[in-house]
C-alpha cells in the first residue's frame, strides 16, 4: 500500500483548535509534497486556511452546522 494521494482533514471545532492544524499541515505538505490536502470546516475558518499564511496549497470545503445539516442531532 503506497502513500495517500489526497488527505481530508475534518475540523468543526473551535477557532483555536482549528489554528493548530496549520503547523501539522505544514509539516505533513513539507514532508509529502506530492499530496493533495482537503480541509472541511467552518466558513468563518476559512482566512487561517489561507495560502498567504500557511504557504501551502490547501482545498478548502465549507461546511454549515447551523442550518440545514445538524449532522447525528438532525
Amino acid at each position: 500500500m503506497g502513500l495517500p494521494k489526497h488527505i481530508l482533514v475534518i475540523r468543526l471545532s473551535a477557532m483555536g483548535d482549528v489554528a493548530m492544524l496549520v503547523p501539522v499541515l505544514q509539516v505533513l505538505k513539507a514532508t509529502y509534497p506530492e499530496v493533495k490536502i482537503t480541509v472541511l470546516s467552518r466558513k468563518f475558518l476559512k482566512p487561517i486556511f489561507d495560502f498567504s499564511i500557511t504557504g501551502i496549497d490547501i482545498n478548502f470545503y465549507e461546511v454549515d452546522t447551523k442550518n440545514k445539516h445538524k449532522g447525528v442531532k438532525g
